[in-house]
């Protein structure tokens, strides 16, 4: 019984049937072209291929395979959509990377420019250090796919919590009073 398409001519013998059969199922034969397209289906070592394939912007062979899956998975989104806010997003979300896009009219800035706040939990988490190498891979890929003649800030943020201690050993200090008044979310 065979399942897998045959190459072989009507004449061929059953033996022959049979080694095309084991041979297919062994070299990946059985799986059908369109699960190569697909990034949630394509086998792991395939993934830069396809990366290729599709014109994936930034491509690091060391992030881990999920990571890679949901960049293959983004790209067709990024790619209908570049030059504008929601690529970005998009390549930044498919990265792992949480974040907060402020453009020009939002913050009082230059027109033109836009600022990305990345949480500093949410850059570990995903995985990542803050260091030249990350600055880099954000700068390659924001260049690729933002409005050309956009400029950016990249910024990350630490947050804390709305709790305030005070050590009793600091009660007899003077404590300022636009720290009292401020307003913590």
């Amino acid at each position: 019984m065979s399942d897998l398409p045959s190459i072989l001519p009507p004449n061929a013998q059953q033996v022959e049937y049979d080694l095309e059969q084991l041979s297919g199922r062994l070299l990946g034969a059985a799986d059908p072209i369109s699960a190569l397209w697909d990034p949630q289906t394509i086998p792991a070592p395939l993934l830069g291929y396809l990366a290729w394939a599709l014109s994936v912007e930034e491509w690091d062979p060391y992030w881990s395979e999920d990571v890679k899956r949901a960049v293959l998975e983004s790209s067709i989104t990024v790619h209908r959509y570049k030059g504008t806010r929601r690529a970005v997003v998009e390549a930044l979300n498919s990265l792992g990377l949480g974040n907060t896009i402020s453009e020009w009219f939002e913050y009082g800035g230059d027109p033109h420019t836009f600022r990305l706040d990345f949480p500093a939990a949410d850059i570990f988490a995903a995985g990542y250090r803050i260091d030249a190498g990350f600055l880099f891979q954000i700068d390659r890929l924001l260049n690729a796919v933002k409005p050309v003649r956009s400029h950016y800030k990249v910024r990350a943020i630490e947050t804390t919590s709305n709790e305030l201690f005070v050590s009793p050993a600091f009660a007899d200090l003077m404590v300022d009073e636009a720290i009292m008044t401020m307003e913590l979310p």
